[in-house]
Order: C-alpha cells, then structure tokens, then sequence
C-alpha cells in the first residue's frame, strides 16, 4: 500500500499491526510506504495487481510498467467530478509484445473521486492531472 499523506500511512499501519497482533495473519503480506502512489513502488514490483483509489485524467506510466504480464490494474479515469472506472490489463502475447485493454467497470457510468495528488519533497502540492 503507498499512502500520501503521511499522518494517513502511519495510521493504517498501525491499524494493520494490531490486526495481526490479534491474530488476523493475513496482514501480515501488506507492506506499506508513504510514497507518491503515482511512481508506483518499483522495489517490490512487479504487481499482480495495482487498485488506484484516487482520480487522474491518464494512466500513470509508472503503474503500467510495474504491472506483471496479465496485471490488472483498477483504476478511476477522467476530469475532476467525472471519472470512469477503469479495467486495465497487461497483456504478453507469444512474441513477447505488450498490450494493454481497456475496459470501463461502469459501462459509462461515471463517479467522483478526490484527485491523485503530487507530491514535492515532503509537501503535497497540486496533482498529476494533465500531463
């Protein structure tokens, strides 16, 4: 999990350590980090799968390239106010080319999420909207 706001990353892992002091072992696989999500955490990749829960109106590079083949990625795309829930999936074919598929959740239903913010140094600042 990469959290960026750090208050927030502190707390959840403190919430995760209890939960396994308690004897819920199953959170013991998380592994946290207080992080700007949208680098992604290249040291523990490559991903299986990747759950973006916060907006941006493209598809973080990064996150791609950290994906396994066959990854699939859950993510919120759009303007501010009105995003679309996207499916992405890494695909390998026999050649070894890479694709990516797209597919929208909601069937163009759209949501509002809070927007994937930047972070510079240790202060957030603004977001990674339009590049």
């Amino acid at each position: 999990m990469v959290e960026i706001i750090k208050p927030l990353a502190e707390r959840t892992r403190r919430l995760y350590d209890s939960l396994i002091e308690r004897g819920y072992d199953e959170y013991k696989s998380i592994t946290t980090r207080h992080a700007d999500g949208y680098h992604g955490w290249e040291q523990e990749a490559p991903f299986d799968k990747v759950i973006v829960t916060c907006s941006i109106d493209h598809i973080p590079p990064p996150l791609l390239q950290q994906m396994k083949p066959n990854g699939i990625m859950v993510i919120p795309v759009g303007p501010p106010g009105a995003q679309h829930v996207l499916k992405v999936v890494k695909q390998k074919s026999a050649d070894g080319a890479i694709s990516v598929a797209r597919s929208d959740i909601y069937q163009g239903g759209r949501l509002s999420f809070v927007p994937f913010t930047k972070l510079e140094g240790d202060t957030i600042r603004g977001t990674h909207s339009g590049r």
